[in-house]
């Protein structure tokens, strides 16, 4: 980050676009027991979907995507349920206190 201008944003992602939806069923399918899912149509639904340039990182930084979201998501998943222990009711990590 020291070769950053600052105040300058720079976006860290994969530079493609999900939706709410699709976000939903990804997680909903890396979990061991998917949770019903319920869509509220009263509200509004705001973006279809948000897309952010990567170019200030991959020229700045030299940042390049290693891990795709469903995969992320997954290893995420797979961290937590293996280090539940660590965590208090709170979420926050548990230091033996």
């Amino acid at each position: 980050m020291e070769k950053a201008p600052s105040c300058l944003p720079i976006n860290l992602g994969s530079g493609k676009g999900t939706s709410i939806e699709e976000l939903v069923e990804i997680i909903s399918s890396c979990v061991p027991n998917p949770p019903a899912v319920e869509w509220d149509t009263t509200k509004p639904s705001g973006d279809p979907m948000r897309i952010l340039s990567m170019q200030r990182a991959e020229k700045i930084l030299g940042y390049k995507l290693m891990t795709d979201l469903k995969n992320g998501i997954q290893k995420t998943i797979q961290w937590y349920m293996g280090n539940k222990k660590l965590l208090n009711n709170k979420g926050e990590v548990h230091h033996g206190k």
